[in-house]
């Protein structure tokens, strides 16, 4: 079975403790080498027989000093070895074993007083680098010394302890002649006061069992102290707002009022547990706001997923209709109906022409006056054929007319009706020239401040310098990550020039190196860590850049409509479904000037989530999982969009619904010109039957005349 590594890192200390004079202690360890303490405690190693088991000591233990077996694998090792943390994770994480229980880690430290660890100063201890790291998954790090740890060592430290869990177990056990074994478990979740609400529990669990039930009641003790974790998550707006908003009438909607989505996420996750007494408790694990997953995101963080947050434009450039002249008479068949319809015309027109004993263009006029709906059928002469006498053959011809009458003549042409007036009613549809706006050269993008930046108004101060450069050093960090890729397809190879060069371009502004390391000043962008005297900030060195940010604002400061408007090569991105609202409002304007949205960019698409912090029964996790599966957050998201609308281009300006009638846009450019185009066609095809008849009625009227003087004036002469 394949080694599964767990949500919970358990840091398992084994202190043996002597007994309580220092002499006697230093007596028997004297007494006892490391080897001996080691083969003494073989029946707590045989606990975590199911771990990979690693012994460390100041001089390597001999795999002999052990007189009774040990089941799993055991490394033994030395405080010496350096980075050999990682190492160890990436190389027996691997292995395959056959376990009872979920795999996990089990850490000897042998005697550490006796090294150069300094027991008392706790962070040294728990970042040597020859330990496994502390974020790794289910792991026991037992300590065998007769120092005497002080809990306070712990408590000042409790946030070093990552997913630790500590058990101490006395090194006087070693000596008595008990079945049971005995340790004492440490709960980081303690509270010595805690306020009305919360669970009462102590500092330390003691927990004696026989060897074969340990295991259980260890699991037991640690999934209790593991539910506690929910009065220890940090948010300080939540505590912020649990004092400053009335919950009595309307109190989620004037929550969403006050707050951003993510404070009003974090509230509906800890309105259970939110107590005002645990306002000054030790915060050990954080929510982070939904954001975007970056390609340096810590491994040892778990990634809940949210969405894809998707991008589009609006543009009136180089916009152009989808609709003309010859589309609108052929748009109610394809072209393979098209085809069936001309071949059968054709085959028809043959068919007559060759039974018409007179000129050839009866056929034709009798087919074509059939599916224009032309009485055509009262003049006998039309379709009269040389086989009059045989009525069979003429049966034949008027089931030949009879079927072209319903199909073509009625069905056929009342369908072609009834599609040619439904596109006629149907908008005209437009169309952007660009599928991306940011892999086009000589474009201008207009993208607000807090576009690619979630936690914008959270954090960002309202001082132009520092504004544009997080906008351009998080669009900077995009850049990076895309021109990273190491993609074929063509679309994305072309994402990854436009990014190499706008990375390159951003990097001079911002003054750092390929490396993100500061190395020039006096830039437009340069770093500066004095937020009190801001340079200030020089526009015009910035114009090269074709990303340029704006806001929405009272009075378009930013003057974005007006920019818009020219239909230069210039577009507004924003997100996909804002984008839909703005088109709409700048379509509503009296100049009829028409914009269009794109279908989408590509270029800054990316999947947004919450980090959270691995922890054993995470309360958080557990809450957003349900939230997420159950549809509940999809609820309440889309009550916060109602009670606290995005503040679009529209907002400041009090629109809501289009001002300016849609009769008033049209013009000779609309569709419905086209039907009187249509008409005028039609009109301009009858008069030239309607003269191509009369011609042919006084040509053969006077083919017929010479023929007959003709013929009187031999019979005279002769």
């Amino acid at each position: 079975m394949s080694l599964l590594i767990s949500s919970r890192f358990i840091f398992l200390i084994f202190v043996l403790m002597g007994v309580t004079f220092p002499f006697a202690r230093e007596y028997q360890i004297s007494r006892h080498g490391e080897d001996t303490i080691l083969d003494m405690a073989t029946e707590y190693l045989q606990l975590f027989k199911h771990c990979t088991i690693m012994v460390f000591s100041k001089e390597k233990v001999s795999p002999m000093s052990f007189t009774k077996p040990i089941l799993g694998p055991v490394v033994l090792l030395e405080y010496s070895n350096r980075n050999l943390g990682k190492l160890l994770a990436k190389k027996f994480s691997l292995q395959r074993r056959r376990n009872p229980v979920k795999h996990c880690w089990a850490t000897f430290a042998v005697l550490p007083e006796k090294s150069e660890l300094i027991l008392h100063y706790m962070p040294f201890v728990m970042k040597k680098t020859c330990f496994i790291e502390a974020r790794l998954s289910v792991q026991y790090f037992i300590w065998v010394t007769s120092t005497t740890l002080d809990v306070l060592t712990f408590e000042s430290n409790i946030l070093e302890l990552g997913l630790r869990e500590v058990i101490i177990l006395k090194f006087s056990v070693f000596f008595y002649e008990s079945p049971l074994l005995r340790m004492y478990y440490y709960n980081m979740y303690h509270l010595k006061n805690p306020p009305v609400g919360v669970e009462l529990s102590e500092q330390w669990y003691e927990i004696s069992c026989l060897p074969f039930e340990c295991l259980y009641q260890l699991d037991t003790v640690s999934n209790n102290v593991s539910k506690l974790n929910k009065y220890f998550w940090y948010n300080p707006r939540t505590l912020y707002v649990l004092d400053h908003v009335d919950f009595t009438h309307l109190g989620y909607q004037k929550l969403a009022s006050v707050t951003t989505k993510n404070t009003f996420l974090a509230y509906l996750i800890f309105q259970d547990v939110l107590i005002n007494g645990l306002k000054k408790s030790k915060t050990l694990h954080y929510i982070s706001p939904i954001k975007r997953i970056r390609y340096y995101t810590s491994r040892w963080f778990n990634f809940l997923y949210y969405d894809v947050k998707s991008y589009s434009f609006v543009s009136c450039y180089g916009i152009r209709s989808s609709f003309d002249l010859g589309s609108a008479l052929t748009g109610p068949f394809d072209v393979s109906s098209w085809t069936i319809l001309a071949t059968s015309f054709i085959i028809v027109v043959i068919i007559f022409t060759s039974l018409r004993r007179n000129v050839i263009s009866d056929g034709f006029f009798l087919v074509v006056g059939i599916s224009l709906e032309s009485s055509v059928l009262t003049l006998q002469t039309v379709y009269e054929t040389t086989f009059r006498r045989k009525k069979h053959y003429l049966v034949g011809s008027y089931a030949i007319i009879a079927v072209w009458i319903v199909l073509m003549g009625t069905i056929l042409t009342n369908w072609y009706k009834t599609w040619f007036t439904m596109e006629m009613i149907i908008p005209t549809k437009y169309k952007s020239p660009w599928d991306s706006v940011i892999n086009n050269e000589g474009i201008t993008v207009l993208m607000t401040f807090s576009l690619l930046d979630d936690n914008y108004y959270e954090v960002q101060p309202k001082i132009d310098f520092f504004r544009y450069r997080s906008f351009y050093f998080e669009i900077l960090l995009r850049c990076l990550e895309i021109a990273s890729q190491d993609v074929e397809y063509k679309r994305l190879v072309h994402n990854r020039k436009t990014a190499k060069a706008l990375a390159d371009m951003l990097l001079y502004h911002l003054g750092y190196n390929a490396n993100l390391i500061p190395i020039m000043k006096g830039r437009a962008l340069s770093n500066t860590r004095n937020s009190a005297n801001a340079p200030q900030l020089n526009k015009s060195a910035l114009q090269n850049i074709p990303i340029r940010p704006v806001e929405y604002d009272e009075g378009d400061s930013y003057k974005i409509t007006k920019t818009l408007k020219t239909c230069q090569k210039v577009a507004l991105m924003d997100e996909k479904q804002n984008i839909a609202k703005i088109t709409a409002f700048l379509n509503d304007n009296e100049e009829n000037v028409v914009f269009v949205s794109g279908d989408g960019d590509s270029f800054f698409t990316t999947i947004v989530g919450w980090e959270v912090a691995p922890a054993k029964d995470s309360y958080v996790e557990i809450r957003l999982k349900v939230f997420i599966s159950s549809g509940i957050w999809t609820h309440w998201e889309n009550l916060y969009d109602l009670w606290r609308p995005e503040k679009l281009l529209f907002h400041y300006v009090n629109w809501t619904n289009p001002r300016v009638e849609m009769v008033s846009k049209l013009n000779f450019s609309s569709k419905i010109v086209t039907a009187f185009y249509v008409c005028g066609l039609c009109l301009i095809v009858c008069f030239v039957v309607l003269l191509g008849e009369l011609l042919r009625y006084r040509f053969e009227s006077g083919c017929a005349n010479g023929i007959y003087k003709l013929v009187v004036s031999n019979i005279r002469d002769s």
